[in-house]
């Protein structure tokens, strides 16, 4: 296989996907806040009946930001010139149009989007058409959300998400006396199995060169990892005492911002206080990875080329061949056919 890469190729944003837009905590009853959204200005609300929603930012008529009006619940008002819109896109009101001319306010619709709230994440479905793909295999769990951070990476989404999938890169970004020491690499082998959309590494032990596990969740620790298109890893891990699930998006705000959404779910007893710790780790984590993709964006303004190693990059390989096949798929208007191979991968992390 060839190891050169050409990354730049498949920059380009994926449609007809679910991405994660914010914690569902984020969104208040009665309120609406503008997210840009791949290169979109989209507006998320919450109606006065607590139900999500979302249209596009942009007022029709001459392009005012609607996020800039009032919303009263029901219907968002235009700051400019007062058209309204309720929360399905569908204009209710133009204050300037006498009874008989056109157009009315029936006759102007914006764009609105499918939304959903699931596990304390709010999810959009980004397309360019009305058609729907189901809703991603996110892993279920009966532990509440104990934790959500986010960063904003200054790179694109392929960097963002092929730093985050790099095995390799922990004994070096992230080493720590608490968690591992510098350049401390073990031996992996890891059975790799396709799913839909994605991959996922087959249940396993915990690396033994991390303490993290057996500091916060007990000894004999399993953990499955998993990613599906766009850009969701998902960890599950489990004890002889606890359970954790992570979860962490990337949704691209435009092609050189990435926003980095990291959930947690967890039955570890401690509540504030463990969550205060957790969460000063987290962010250091994220802190971390946003300094080593900015490394690489700022090498990349001289070459685009990278050296791709087996094993341990074979899951960056996978990533562009799922995103270049999910393309075409889309492109072709056929289904989307998994061309990951179940596979057996060793490597030095």
């Amino acid at each position: 296989m060839n190891n050169v890469l050409q990354t730049q190729q498949t920059s380009s944003f994926l449609n007809n996907q679910w991405y994660v837009v914010s914690s569902s905590r984020d969104i208040k009853k009665n309120k609406v806040v503008s997210k840009i959204l791949l290169g979109k200005p989209i507006l998320i609300g919450r109606d006065k009946f607590g139900r999500i929603f979302a249209i596009n930012d942009n007022c029709p008529h001459r392009g005012t930001l609607l996020s800039i009006g009032h919303f009263d619940g029901e219907n968002i008002e235009c700051p400019y010139h007062g058209w309204r819109f309720n929360t399905s896109g569908q204009c209710t009101f133009i204050p300037s149009q006498l009874p008989k001319q056109k157009p009315q306010a029936t006759d102007i619709k914006t764009k609105s989007y499918y939304i959903k709230e699931h596990m304390g994440i709010i999810w959009i479905y980004i397309s360019n058409n009305n058609n729907i793909n189901s809703f991603p295999s996110i892993g279920h769990t009966e532990n509440k959300l104990q934790l959500y951070v986010k960063k904003i990476f200054n790179c694109n989404i392929d960097l963002a998400v092929t730093g985050l999938m790099d095995p390799a890169h922990g004994a070096f970004v992230h080493a720590s006396s608490l968690w591992r020491t510098h350049r401390d690499v073990k031996e992996k082998k890891k059975i790799i199995k396709p799913i839909e959309n994605g991959w996922e590494i087959q249940p396993h032990s915990t690396s033994i060169n991390s303490r993290a596990y057996k500091i916060f969740l007990g000894k004999k620790s399993q953990t499955k990892i998993s990613y599906i298109l766009p850009g969701i890893r998902q960890e599950f891990t489990t004890t002889n005492k606890y359970s954790y699930l992570g979860i962490t998006a990337c949704t691209p705000i435009n092609e050189s911002r990435t926003t980095v959404h990291h959930f947690m779910y967890w039955d570890v007893p401690g509540g504030f206080i463990l969550r205060n710790i957790i969460r000063i780790i987290a962010n250091n984590f994220l802190n971390q990875d946003s300094l080593a993709v900015t490394w690489m964006k700022k090498g990349k303004v001289y070459s685009n080329k990278e050296i791709l190693v087996a094993d341990a990059d074979i899951q960056i390989k996978w990533y562009y061949t799922l995103k270049k096949e999910w393309q075409k798929s889309c492109i072709e208007n056929r289904e989307f056919s998994n061309p990951i191979q179940e596979t057996i991968a060793e490597w030095k992390s």
